[in-house]
């Protein structure tokens, strides 16, 4: 998970992302955030170092290694607390969150779209969701291979969420094709 947090910085295409979403943040107003396995926690943290109103952070994931690390992040942060669950089964809160955040976790799951009808259930009428997805990345962990972004985008409309921005961020290219090369797509969505 630190070697994952460090790729914000050290690789081209993570450090586009990273940029990119603090630079959004800045023009969201969330009091309620979510994100959905934290893993290092690092984009939770630059949201609510972001936000200029009070909030009140949760994360939720089924890895206690992944919550335990994201809890040492946020030692000493007021309105933190975390869940040790199934997003796709979590339904105690239904439409609270203004701000949800998921990077990186829809190519490590079977069906991605459960993961995502999720988030349309968690978000408020007027909630925003920041969600990354690799493509062409093959990796062991990731189970669900996207091979396009148009793969994600046509995912996340399919449940019903709109997409506002997307950013896409290209390693190097592999063997001269640009398709083929591991990228990222974050893109901001709503219901």
């Amino acid at each position: 998970m630190i070697g994952l947090a460090l790729t914000n910085f050290l690789w081209p295409h993570h450090t586009t992302l990273f940029l990119s979403y603090l630079d959004t943040l800045q023009s969201i107003s969330a009091t309620r955030i979510l994100e959905i396995a934290p893993g290092h926690g690092l984009l939770g943290y630059s949201a609510i170092n972001n936000l200029v109103n009070d909030y009140c952070y949760s994360c939720i994931d089924i890895s206690e290694s992944s919550l335990s690390l994201t809890s040492q992040l946020f030692v000493g942060v007021d309105n933190y607390s975390s869940v040790l669950a199934d997003v796709t089964t979590y339904n105690d809160h239904t439409g609270t969150y203004d701000l949800i955040i998921c990077g990186e976790l829809l190519e490590h799951v079977e069906n991605p779209s459960l993961i995502l009808k999720s988030i349309k259930n968690l978000l408020t009428v007027n909630g925003i969701a920041y969600v990354t997805a690799a493509i062409t990345a093959a990796a062991p962990d990731h189970i669900y291979l996207f091979r396009s972004p148009d793969n994600v985008i046509s995912m996340i409309e399919s449940v019903g969420l709109q997409i506002i921005k997307r950013t896409l961020g290209t390693s190097k290219a592999v063997y001269g094709n640009d398709n083929l090369a591991p990228r990222v797509l974050s893109c901001w969505i709503h219901a």
